[in-house]
């Protein structure tokens, strides 16, 4: 019998896999100004809708190789916010302790050593979330290698749902007066899963909208077995300026 002869890129590739898999420094814990690591799977049952994150995303690159990560985040006034990172595929979440925030940018900065590298995870697919401690209003985040974000970015409204979707998207702007529509277009994806909702921060006339608060609208249906209406309103906070 000949002997097996196994490639050393795929032993090294498996042994890799196997690290990240049992390793046990990386499992949920507290680490101080943070909670993070690997949490027991999280699952979204068929037909519901969740918004998983509002992200910023800056007119330049925000991710490169560093020792942290940082979360910017911009307030209208002092807060203490819910913020929360997750990674799905490898049940990665950190947690922040909670903290009061002045009025304006805010960042939170952690080390990738502890959970992150040894998960080999992808800052780029992380979902983050920050909110008031009512979850009616969120505040876009930006995650970065330590680039501060710029204006003139575009806003990712990442949900996750059991069916497809087929939906008219609005956004309307918040003024004293009540809710003043500035745009309108359709979304219409077939399947459920992650599904991203993008707006660029300009009106019907693409132009751009001033600073302040505004509400996404979704009206249509959910293309489950048995088409559900959807009805759903989000508070989020629109940025002109970073100071």
């Amino acid at each position: 019998m000949k002997p097996i002869r196994v490639i050393p890129a795929l032993l090294a590739l498996l042994a890799l896999a196997a690290e990240a898999q049992d390793c046990t420094n990386c499992l949920y814990t507290d680490r101080g100004d943070r909670e993070e690591g690997r949490v027991t799977q999280w699952k979204v049952s068929g037909g519901s809708l969740e918004l998983l994150g509002v992200h910023y995303r800056s007119p330049r690159g925000s991710l490169k190789p560093s020792d942290k990560l940082h979360l910017y985040f911009w307030l209208p006034a002092s807060e203490t916010p819910l913020i929360e990172v997750r990674e799905p595929n490898h049940n990665y979440f950190m947690l922040p302790k909670k903290k009061t925030y002045p009025a304006g940018l805010q960042e939170f900065a952690w080390p990738r050593a502890a959970a992150v590298d040894p998960l080999r995870l992808d800052p780029a697919s992380f979902l983050s979330r920050v909110s008031n401690r009512e979850e009616t209003v969120y505040y876009p985040v930006f995650l970065s290698s330590g680039a501060r974000p710029e204006p003139g970015g575009r806003y990712i409204f990442l949900f996750r749902s059991g069916a497809g979707l087929d939906v008219t998207c609005t956004l309307l702007r918040q003024e004293a007066g009540g809710l003043v529509p500035i745009r309108k277009f359709p979304y219409v994806e077939e399947l459920g899963g992650m599904l991203p909702i993008e707006w660029d921060g300009l009106d019907d006339k693409k132009q751009p909208v001033p600073p302040g608060r505004y509400v996404l609208k979704l009206r249509g249906d959910m293309l489950a077995e048995t088409i559900r209406p959807i009805s759903e309103s989000y508070s989020f906070e629109h940025y002109g300026n970073f100071n």
